[in-house]
């Protein structure tokens, strides 16, 4: 991509826009050795491992009933969930509004 159209935010295929110096916007680029592939990869994988925790732990009766329990099981899917979100920036910049 060139340097013109990383400035009108050209956008590719996707909406979105690749750009692995992508840190000028404050998201990280993809690391070298690594695709876009990898991304989906591990934000796919992310939104599983979520969706388990809460379908099938969290709505548990004994996670329920025990404070203690439940507020370290939302603890961790809210920990999962900002690693879901800095994933999905990794390497692209949002397409302008």
């Amino acid at each position: 991509m060139t340097e013109e159209a990383l400035n009108t935010n050209e956008a590719d295929t996707t909406g979105s826009v690749r750009v692995d110096a992508g840190v000028r916007q404050g998201f990280p680029p993809i690391p070298e050795g690594l695709d876009d592939g990898h991304v989906h990869e591990v934000v796919d994988r992310l939104h599983v491992v979520i969706c388990t925790i809460e379908d099938h732990i969290e709505s548990h009766p004994l996670v329920q009933a025990i404070p203690s329990i439940h507020g370290k099981i939302e603890r961790a899917t809210a920990l999962l969930a900002d690693a879901y979100q800095e994933a999905g920036a990794v390497g692209f910049i949002p397409p302008a509004a």
